[in-house]
């Protein structure tokens, strides 16, 4: 009976080892973005980024483009990755009065959420020139706000990170590091 027991035991050890271990290899994967059908569908995002998204109005200085910016930082992890790709266009195309706005965003994003970004950038079915859109938005985010320094951001996000997600920072800082003049 004592050795049925132990069998048991070391069978419920070695399950809750395996699901460790797949859900570790499910994040480090990245937080992949879903079909975008499913974003436009869900009453949780909100209507200024579903009709940014779909491209009827261009982002600016203005309360619809900030209430996206603001969303970025939803709890959901599910909706997330959808404002992630909607501040990626914007950043791509940012300029002026958007870019004052947009630019700082993108370095408190990173400062604070710096797995959710790095996630995002290196799920595997993530367009790559979203990496170069964020490491140019950082660049120009500390040029516009004295908020953090160079050191302190990539040094905070290193501290704050899962450990599976120390590499791709490292990766991402250099991208970020050689547009810095």
């Amino acid at each position: 009976m004592e050795a049925c027991r132990c069998l048991i035991e070391y069978v419920m050890k070695s399950l809750l080892s395996l699901l460790v271990l797949l859900s570790a290899y499910q994040f480090s994967n990245g937080q992949p973005l879903g079909e975008i059908s499913i974003y436009l569908k869900n009453p949780a995002i909100s209507k200024a980024a579903k009709i940014y998204y779909a491209g009827k109005f261009r982002a600016s200085d203005d309360d619809t483009t900030f209430s996206i910016l603001d969303s970025l930082r939803t709890k959901s992890d599910t909706n997330r990755p959808f404002y992630i790709l909607l501040v990626s266009k914007m950043a791509k195309s940012a300029d002026g009065a958007l870019a004052e706005a947009v630019f700082p965003t993108c370095v408190d994003f990173f400062y604070k959420q710096p797995d959710d970004l790095i996630e995002f950038l290196y799920a595997k079915s993530q367009n790559a020139n979203f990496k170069s859109y964020w490491a140019l938005a950082i660049v120009q985010g500390l040029d516009l706000d004295d908020k953090y320094d160079q050191k302190e951001l990539i040094n905070s996000a290193l501290k704050k990170c899962k450990p599976q997600n120390r590499e791709n920072i490292k990766s991402f800082w250099k991208k970020v590091s050689s547009q810095i003049k």
